[in-house]
């Protein structure tokens, strides 16, 4: 039967299964190096994620990390036998044990800026349903265009203030956008110590009525936006990030 990976973490003599993977297999480590990889069975190599899949892989990452630090892997990272898993393990062990030094005792928190509401008088509204003169058209793209720009501007000014009010706290951080003419979606990653996740919230508390915009606060998580490893390029079925 294949094995499906969750995460890496160190192993501990008593650590208990603390969850069910897919399917309610029992998750169980796999050792190596110094190394553990929390798998379970699959019944069969190919794997169709469902929601209950995607769920329960998450549950089994977040339960190692909140006894210690994981690497989490992507969705999907399958093997045919557990001797692969070791030979995964023993060739990338290096990797591992840094990642896991450089990640022990911090969490994942994300903020996402929400989108403006959108403009009644949007002029692609305005134009809609009827036939608009060429001169007029690129009138309206033209200040499409600049609302996009001015949408990923004021995100980014938002999120450099963000930024600027967590410095003391972050070890790391990232964002991720996407704009509109009507609307934008821009979201920032932090990886701070755990036991800053009361100042991070404070802090942020602070921020909140300066901002133009609401935002919505998640986390703590396992570091996903932070690992950056090679995924296995032979005997897996790799699937984007959860």
């Amino acid at each position: 039967m294949a094995h499906i990976l969750y995460c890496i973490t160190a192993p501990q003599p008593n650590l208990a299964v603390l969850s069910k993977g897919i399917g309610g297999k029992p998750v169980s480590l796999i050792v190596e190096d110094s190394l553990a990889a929390a798998a379970s069975l699959l019944p069969k190599r190919e794997l169709t994620p469902t929601t209950a899949d995607l769920l329960a892989c998450e549950g089994v990452v977040e339960a190692f990390y909140r006894i210690q630090a994981v690497v989490p892997m992507r969705f999907g990272c399958i093997f045919d036998e557990e001797t692969e898993v070791r030979r995964f393990l023993h060739e990338r062990r290096e990797e591992f044990h840094a990642l896991l030094s450089q990640l022990k005792g911090m969490v994942e928190m994300g903020v996402r800026i929400m989108p403006r509401q959108e403009n009644g008088n949007d002029s692609h509204r305005l134009l809609s349903g009827r036939s608009a003169a060429g001169t007029d058209y690129l009138a309206v793209r033209r200040d499409h265009y600049a609302a996009v720009e001015r949408e990923a501007r004021n995100l980014e000014e938002i999120g450099r203030q963000i930024r600027t009010l967590l410095s003391e706290l972050l070890v790391q951080s990232r964002q991720e956008s996407r704009t509109s003419a009507g609307s934008g979606i821009f979201s920032l990653y932090f990886l701070i110590q755990r036991s800053s996740i009361d100042a991070f919230h404070r802090k942020i508390s602070q921020i909140r009525p300066t901002l133009a915009r609401g935002i919505l606060v998640s986390g703590p998580w396992p570091p996903y936006n932070f690992v950056e490893t090679r995924q296995p390029m032979k005997n897996t079925r790799s699937s984007p990030p959860l």
